[in-house]
């Protein structure tokens, strides 16, 4: 009797144990378990951190190359506000320089008219004058024309021609006094009055030395 009380309280004893170590290792597997879900989302975390940080870093590059684009496009602007701006100067610098020549041409314009009235002026004069006689006087005129074209003196020369040609007006000088005269409006720059002379030479006296050198001055004129 006692034998199987014996038997049985080691089978009772031997189940007890297993019981407890079973429930150790369910206890065991189900820490396991936990911490495998735990180590999943810290995985799962892990990863998304990742793909937020490339997500971030993706972003900065677009954002890094929208401020390069802008910087380029700035740069550009600025390039081209320059060159309108250059190109604004030159214009102004150019209708400066036309506005320059166009003043000035206005103002040998002015001479050269103010010449002419003093030229005509000074015609008119000498045709008012009184006409000297006699041979002598005719030649002391066309000599002291000589004189003052030879010297240079151009509109006192003008005069002088002049008043030998109203004097003279079939004389045998008249061809060169004319030339004269117009070789004297070329030398003051008034270069229309001279081209009247020696077409005037060339139109009366065709045949003459004085119309070949004409022709000349007037090639020269154009």
């Amino acid at each position: 009797m006692r034998l199987k009380l014996s038997v049985c309280a080691c089978m009772a004893l031997m189940m007890t144990g297993c019981l407890l170590q079973t429930r150790a290792d369910l206890k065991e597997a189900q820490e396991k378990q936990v911490l495998q879900s735990q180590m999943t989302n810290l995985q799962k975390s892990t990863a998304d951190a990742a793909a937020q940080d490339q997500d971030i870093q993706d972003e900065i590059r677009q954002l890094n190359g929208r401020v390069e684009t802008l910087e380029s496009q700035s740069g550009s602007l600025n390039q081209q506000h320059v060159s309108a701006e250059q190109d604004l100067q030159k214009k102004i610098n150019d209708l400066a320089t036309k506005q320059s020549m166009l003043t000035d041409s206005v103002s040998k314009q002015e001479q050269e008219i103010q010449q002419l009235a003093q030229a005509v002026t000074s015609l008119q004069q000498v045709r008012a004058m009184p006409a000297p006689s006699g041979k002598g006087a005719k030649k002391g005129v066309l000599a002291a024309a000589q004189q003052d074209y030879d010297n240079k003196n151009w509109k006192k020369a003008i005069l002088e021609f002049a008043k030998y040609r109203d004097q003279n007006p079939k004389g045998k000088h008249y061809a060169a006094a004319t030339y004269k005269m117009a070789i004297c409006f070329q030398e003051l720059g008034m270069k229309q009055e001279a081209r009247s002379f020696f077409d005037e030479v060339v139109a009366k006296y065709p045949g003459s030395s004085q119309a070949k050198k004409a022709k000349f001055r007037l090639k020269q004129l154009k």
